[in-house]
């Protein structure tokens, strides 16, 4: 008897608590398309979170009533744009409403909650469109999805997604309002579950039905190009895929200044479906250029893989660089074992430009300075990094290339790129130990001489 009352008190206290949690966002008659936009009194008590809005979150349900519904009779779960959101967002298999009066419910996951948060819900009668909407209910549940979230089984737990959904359009992240403000705090907040962005770590974005030659736009608020970013239009790769490229110092800073956009040509085809920040782990022995370099080229050149500067985009940002002879090309590198070969080389005659060639364990910058010669053979001909290991494997990682005023590292210098004072060694500007008869500009004592 005892069990049998203490389990009909907690199926009461379950009844009172779902009676509790329901919280109507909409009433009344409407025989039209019902919208819940940024701005608008129903996304502020479908979305907000003060007292009587639904605060609207992963495990809730959106119960939408109907009256007047025929064979036939449809409803679409569409954003500001027309798009409908996909079943894998919405987890509504079946648009078919039921005849007569009914319900239309949805149970809705964090992919649905972050789609609404930047495009919002419009809900929109199909088929045989002759019912009417008459209330639209939230069912709170307990912040969980209930289950599998399409798209999130095997992130990586070091991965920070701070947008998730389904756009067609520009994707942005600046210091504005609505949608556009939530994202941009997601990006570069320290708050718990914010991505607190900062140099070294990378942004990823990921997109379906990208066409050939399709390419991505980094611009802050104003539609200007981030030039600590700029990549002069990168191409993406057909099909579904994501990119990614790390940030530096410059290009943090710009963003927190003026935002960032993620920008489609208007001849694009893709949509954005994720954008997710990888953080820089400890002991990733993270480098990243200083301010007042040039990035010509970033993101992760791993395996045989070279970094080709013959062909846009890549061509038009060095050449866009003002190379001149007394700057640098520095290569930043992780993961370098004593041994590995780093070749930049002129693609007429494969000449390799740099007379140094193999490196230091644990060397991250690379510098080649630049001579009026170097530069009319990049400018003629185009120019690659080629990478070798100690052996047969290339087991280091590039990940930026800047055209620079100085050949010393920049913020994150390390020992073994410094240059011994006190013993009368001889180096090359790569900062690596060269015999006293070296032939160009030296560095003894910390003062650079010219041997000729």
């Amino acid at each position: 008897m005892k069990k049998t009352t203490f389990i009909l008190s907690l199926l009461l206290m379950a009844v009172l608590k779902v009676s509790a949690e329901v919280i109507t966002v909409w009433e009344g008659a409407q025989s039209g398309n019902l919208t819940f936009f940024s701005g608008e009194d129903n996304y502020n008590a479908l979305m907000g979170n003060a007292p009587g809005q639904a605060n609207l979150s992963a495990g809730d349900k959106i119960d939408i009533y109907y009256t007047g519904a025929v064979e036939g009779s449809k409803l679409w779960l569409q954003d500001s744009e027309w798009n409908t959101y996909p079943s894998s967002v919405t987890g509504a298999d079946v648009d078919l409403l039921t005849a007569g009066d009914g319900v239309f419910t949805v149970n809705v996951s964090q992919d649905f909650v972050d789609a609404l948060k930047v495009k919002g819900l419009r809900l929109r009668r199909g088929g045989e469109a002759v019912y009417t909407f008459t209330k639209v209910n939230v069912v709170k549940g307990d912040g969980t999805s209930g289950g599998d979230e399409p798209g999130t089984g095997d992130e990586d737990p070091g991965n920070i997604v701070v947008w998730e959904g389904s756009s067609a359009s520009t994707l942005r992240f600046t210091p504005e309002s609505g949608s556009f403000l939530d994202n941009y705090n997601k990006l570069v907040g320290d708050a718990k579950g914010q991505a607190n962005l900062s140099a070294g770590d990378k942004i990823k974005f990921y997109y379906t039905g990208a066409a050939e030659g399709d390419q991505v736009w980094f611009q802050d608020m104003e539609w200007n190009n981030i030039m600590a970013i700029d990549m002069n239009s990168p191409t993406i790769e057909a099909g579904d895929n994501s990119y990614e490229f790390m940030v530096s110092v410059a290009a943090v800073e710009a963003i927190k200044q003026k935002g960032i956009m993620l920008r489609r040509p208007n001849d694009a085809s893709y949509t954005f479906t994720k954008v997710e920040v990888i953080k820089a782990q400890i002991g990733d022995d993270v480098i990243v250029p200083d301010a007042s370099e040039t990035i010509v080229w970033s993101g992760s050149a791993t395996g045989s893989t070279s970094v080709d500067f013959r062909y846009d985009p890549n061509k038009s940002a060095l050449l866009g660089a003002d190379l001149q002879p007394g700057k640098f090309i520095k290569v930043y590198m992780s993961d370098v074992d004593e041994g590995d070969q780093i070749y930049i080389k002129e693609t007429a005659s494969w000449e390799c430009l740099n007379s140094e060639t193999t490196m230091a364990a644990g060397t991250q910058v690379f510098s080649m300075e630049l001579t009026e010669d170097i530069i009319n053979k990049i400018k003629t001909s185009g120019m690659i990094i080629q990478r070798q290991g100690n052996g047969t494997t290339y087991d280091f990682e590039i990940r930026y290339v800047t055209v620079a005023n100085t050949g010393t590292t920049g913020i994150g210098s390390i020992e073994n790129n410094k240059v011994s004072v006190d013993n009368g060694a001889v180096y090359n500007l790569c900062g690596q130990r060269v015999s006293a008869s070296h032939k160009g500009i030296v560095i003894k004592n910390g003062r650079k001489y010219i041997n000729r």
